[in-house]
């Protein structure tokens, strides 16, 4: 929501350039998005103008997910999943995470998930729902 209120460039805590942020967005660019190592958009690195439409699709999608409370896995619900469902690849901008960014400068999960003693959040959402259940 920062993003596309303000712009700017989100990483993941465990995340890490691999080339300066002026050479890898330049002067022209709107926005940079990462493929994976399968071709797949993710969402640990983001860099946008503000008032992205592209963000915008995926901020919609991420509230009717919530809304809906339908989807099981935080992946899906808020996640890569739904850069991958609402984006087209061929449509925006993006560039193979080797060129731009990568993932998982830390090796030991408590020290990545140092604020969360019950864990990495994959094995957490298997024990508690990703979307609480509205109180009646």
């Amino acid at each position: 929501l920062v993003l596309q209120v303000h712009g700017g460039v989100y990483l993941d805590i465990d995340a890490h350039l691999t080339w300066p942020l002026g050479r890898l967005l330049g002067s022209d660019r709107q926005s940079l998005f990462i493929r994976t190592k399968r071709g797949d958009l993710s969402n640990y690195f983001i860099a946008s103008q503000p008032h992205s439409p592209q963000l915008d699709a995926v901020i919609r999608a991420i509230n009717a997910n919530i809304e809906a409370n339908t989807l099981e896995g935080v992946f899906d619900i808020t996640g890569p999943g739904v850069f991958n469902r609402v984006l087209d690849i061929d449509g925006v901008n993006s560039v193979l995470y080797r060129y731009a960014c990568t993932q998982g400068s830390f090796t030991n999960e408590y020290f990545q998930y140092i604020d969360k003693p019950q864990g990495k959040w994959n094995r957490e959402q298997k024990r508690v729902a990703v979307v609480r259940e509205e109180a009646a």
